[in-house]
């Protein structure tokens, strides 16, 4: 959690907000409902107060943003509970201590519940499609799709969908740290594995061999921060994988144009 945190302080400078979102289904708590879409600057003291999760089983989350606030109305918090009230991105901690005398974890259990909790996320269904194109193609988010990086991986699934007519899904993000040697793609692209990256340059090779250790058949290499012409990159991409013993696992490569007006895919099969 806190290093989810420190991703959006990196990123704050693109992005320098912070949007509420729920789960968008049936069990969605009507207070929490009404945070929906409530967005405030990253270092709003607000954020301290309401920063998911807000409650026991609590779904929600937040996503990085350029989209500033319409106004400057302040949700009505008074269901808050104190317990909850509490920035665990800064903190680290779900709730106070002292609110919750009667909750400890014996030290014994605590890798225990951790591994069950990375466990369940595996396990945990999509639900419902959160977008979909004119193709009838559509996107979906698991409810722990990593924040972070939230925003840039939906908006390129949304041109990937519209464009390539891709089934798409962003998939739960796992802590390595507690299951070992799990692979961690960002996306299922029509039930194939993807990772999305956003290289500055042409040496693609240190891009795409993180790729290859996530397990990734396909990567989305988006250009939003690359200088280099679209031509280049391609010509550069398409190179690497005419080499068959290079990045093996890797059967795609989606590219995305600086300025969103090109999204193309570049298959292994069909280099020569």
């Amino acid at each position: 959690m806190a290093a989810k945190w420190q991703g959006f302080q990196r990123n704050k400078t693109r992005y320098p907000y912070l949007k509420y979102k729920t789960v968008g289904d049936e069990h969605v708590r009507d207070d929490h409902a009404g945070l929906d879409g409530f967005i405030a600057h990253i270092d709003d003291p607000i954020w301290d107060r309401i920063y998911p999760p807000n409650d026991w089983r609590c779904r929600c989350y937040v996503v990085q943003t350029n989209q500033a606030p319409e106004d400057d109305a302040v949700p009505d918090l008074k269901f808050m509970k104190p317990a909850f009230s509490v920035n665990v991105g800064k903190t680290g901690v779900v709730f106070n201590d002292q609110a919750h005398p009667y909750f400890i974890i014996p030290k014994k259990d605590e890798k225990r519940m951790q591994v069950a909790f990375e466990s369940m996320k595996l396990r945990l269904a999509y639900g419902k499609a959160k977008y979909t194109s004119p193709t009838g193609s559509k996107i979906f988010v698991h409810p722990f799709a990593d924040p972070v990086d939230l925003y840039d991986n939906y908006s390129n699934a949304v041109l990937i969908s519209n464009t390539l007519k891709l089934n798409v899904k962003l998939r739960p993000h796992i802590d390595g740290a507690v299951l070992l040697n799990t692979k961690n793609p960002e996306y299922l692209i029509n039930n194939k594995t993807g990772e999305r990256k956003a290289p500055e340059g042409l040496n693609f090779r240190n891009v795409l061999r993180k790729a290859v250790k996530q397990g990734s058949e396909v990567v989305v290499i988006d250009l939003v921060d690359n200088p280099n012409p679209y031509k280049n990159v391609k010509a550069v991409l398409t190179q690497q994988l005419s080499r068959q013993d290079r990045f093996p696992s890797i059967k795609e490569i989606i590219l995305i144009s600086k300025d969103r007006k090109t999204i193309e895919s570049i298959k292994r099969s069909a280099v020569k």
